[in-house]
């Protein structure tokens, strides 16, 4: 049986690998008609802002933008 500490860091690890593969999806969903790119993306971004603090950064200024253009 894994310890927590070990449980943990393996958590860290599935949410920032599948975090990357849903930004990847959604940049190739921007391109595509089939797929929601920027949902995806956004989804992606809010996983990795969890643990990346530059991430959270970035998701912040796009929230103002999107609040200016509306």
């Amino acid at each position: 049986m894994k310890s927590s500490k070990q449980q943990l860091k393996d958590l860290k690890l599935v949410r920032k690998v599948f975090g990357i593969i849903l930004i990847l999806v959604g940049i190739a969903g921007i391109v595509l008609p089939i797929l929601p790119g920027w949902i995806l993306i956004f989804i992606g971004l809010g996983l990795l802002g969890i643990q990346i603090y530059y991430v959270e950064l970035a998701k912040k200024y796009v929230k103002e933008k999107l609040k200016r253009k509306n």
